[in-house]
Order: structure tokens, then sequence, then C-alpha cells
């Protein structure tokens, strides 16, 4: 699974269960670590207020929130494979499925 910091709260959770269902490598940059349900009110002064009350873990007991999921295999895009027309991070991907089978 290809991940990177635009993959938040819902996609981490799948990301999570596709590692736990069928060990799932995740490859590409650190998701946000921003997941749970966010609960929101005012405070006196008529501030407002949003936080979440979920502590998300991996099954082993591990802290999701605030982590992320860590790729298995990193990999980033750079400025010449942008220029290239490469999918740096796909190619990877692919590289690593290949050498598997």
């Amino acid at each position: 699974m290809l991940i990177d910091e635009r993959a938040v709260s819902q996609s981490e959770h799948s990301g999570l269960m596709y590692r736990v269902a069928n060990g799932t490598q995740f490859g590409g940059q650190p998701t946000t670590g921003a997941n749970g349900d966010l609960t929101a009110m005012f405070v006196p002064g008529g501030i407002y207020v949003t936080f979440s009350g979920h502590d998300v873990r991996w099954p082993d007991g591990q802290q999701l929130q605030r982590i992320g999921l860590q790729p298995d295999f990193p990999v980033a895009p750079t400025i010449q494979g942008l220029r290239d027309g490469r999918d740096e991070v796909l190619e990877k991907a692919i590289a690593v499925v290949r050498g598997r089978l």
C-alpha cells in the first residue's frame, strides 16, 4: 500500500486493518497520525475546542496516533523524477513486489 502525509484518519485505520488482516506492507512516507473521532464544544469565554477522545493503537499496543503508519520501504518523489515524468514511489513498490515473486 502506498502511503504519505496525505493519509489521515480513516485511511490510517484502513491501513492498520490491512496490515493486521494480511500483512500488507507500506511504501512511501509516514502518514499523519491524526485519527480518532473528534469532539467539539464551546468552553467559557466562547472558545471553540476540538479534541479526539480515542486512543488508537496497533493490536500489540503500539501507538498509532501522532506517529502514523510507517513505511516498510521508505521512498519519496524527487524533483528530478517529477521533471522526468516518473513516479518513483510506484516504481519502488513494483520493484518490491517483483522481488518477492
